[in-house]
């Protein structure tokens, strides 16, 4: 009985050591976003959590595909990666948001795209009202895109 005693204790502290260093890795990858963590966590009313892959999400909704495969995922987020720091941002090219998505990019600065994420060198090499209107209209477009299945968010 001692000795399952002791195992017990010993897990307990162990996972509140590992809760620990998640909340601190956390903190120091939020703190590098600066500004993009802000508005992010502005435009989706929810906190900051990390995510498989060190992503860094807020926010999440429910997707169904007609395939039938389904899933949750994040109404935006970001990762510091070396190469550059990815902003995860989905549904900017449907036809509505398509042409301001456009014009937003072209005046944001340096950066990359691919199919759903952002890449920038610096957050500093960016226009941050850009930016910053570039993640509300994301985040906006998967509302009305799932309005029953986001969560986390406000209305």
């Amino acid at each position: 009985m001692a000795i399952e005693r002791k195992r017990e204790l010993r897990r307990r502290r162990c996972r509140r050591a590992k809760i620990q260093a998640l909340r601190e890795r956390l903190a120091k990858t939020t703190e590098k976003a600066g500004p993009a963590n802000a508005r992010m966590a502005d435009a989706t009313g929810a906190p900051a959590r990390l995510w498989p892959g060190k992503i860094v999400g807020f926010g999440q909704y429910h997707y169904r595909y007609d395939s039938g495969r389904e899933g949750d995922a994040i109404l935006v987020g970001f990762s510091p990666r070396k190469p550059a720091f990815s902003i995860y941002l989905a549904c900017l090219y449907s036809e509505t948001e398509q042409a301001e998505t456009e014009d937003l990019l072209s005046k944001l600065g340096a950066h990359d795209m691919g199919k759903g994420c952002l890449y920038v060198k610096r957050l500093s090499d960016v226009n941050e009202t850009v930016l910053a209107r570039l993640i509300t209209l994301s985040v906006a477009s998967l509302r009305r895109r799932y309005p029953e299945q986001v969560a986390g968010a406000r209305g």
